[in-house]
């Protein structure tokens, strides 16, 4: 995963635990440019834990959020 561009996961139950999950992947994701998790049900709490995880990152272009 360390030279992926693009994430698109838009409209997948991830929820809490899985906003979780990704926010502990993402530092492993390097190169990542774009972040797009629309309609995901992730909470609030989860969101910031993806935000959190960003915090390293200077390649993020684009994030999506909506509908979460």
């Amino acid at each position: 995963m360390p030279n992926l561009l693009i994430l698109n996961i838009s409209k997948n139950e991830l929820g809490l635990e899985g906003g979780r999950h990704l926010a502990k992947q993402i530092p492993k994701m390097k190169k990542l440019q774009e972040l797009i998790l629309p309609s995901c049900n992730i909470t609030d709490r989860g969101i910031i834990e993806i935000l959190e995880s960003l915090d390293e990152l200077t390649t993020i272009e684009a994030l999506d959020f909506g509908g979460n």
